[in-house]
C-alpha cells in the first residue's frame, strides 16, 4: 500500500512557475494530488491531454521503477533518471505512481481555478 498522506503539488527545484505533481493510477482511475488533502480523479475519457501526454512520455522513457511498496515521499519528488530533460516533464516512480511537471496555469486548471480568479484573491 502506498502512503499518499503527504502527496501534494510541490514547486519544482529548478523550474520557475512549475510544480511536481504526484499521480497514482488506480485501475482505470488517475488520482492527481494537486494540493494538501486535495485530489482530482480522472478516467481515460476525461484525463486532460497535457497530463496524458506526459504520462505517456514517462512510460516510454522509463527509469529506475520501484515496487509500489517502496514508494515514500522522498523518492516521489526526487528524479532518479539520467540527467536529461525528463526531469522537467514527468517520470515514473513505481508501477502505479508518476510525477508530472506542470505550470502554475495547468495546476490552477486542475484545481478548477483560473489565472483571473487567482489574481483576485
Amino acid at each position: 500500500m502506498i502512503n499518499t498522506t503527504n502527496f501534494s503539488a510541490l514547486p519544482h527545484a529548478s523550474l520557475d512557475n512549475h510544480y511536481r505533481v504526484p499521480l497514482v493510477v488506480d485501475g482505470n482511475t488517475y488520482v492527481i494530488y494537486v494540493g494538501r488533502e486535495y485530489i482530482r480523479r480522472y478516467t481515460d475519457d476525461d484525463l486532460p491531454d497535457f497530463i496524458q501526454a506526459k504520462i505517456t512520455m514517462a512510460k516510454v522513457r522509463g527509469n529506475n521503477i520501484l515496487s509500489d511498496g517502496f514508494v515514500n515521499w522522498y523518492n516521489v519528488y526526487s528524479y532518479t533518471g539520467e540527467s536529461d530533460s525528463m526531469e522537467g516533464i514527468a517520470w515514473q516512480v513505481s508501477d502505479s505512481v508518476y510525477v508530472v511537471v506542470i505550470t502554475q496555469d495547468e495546476l490552477d486548471f486542475l484545481k478548477g481555478e483560473s489565472a483571473t480568479s487567482r489574481n483576485d484573491k
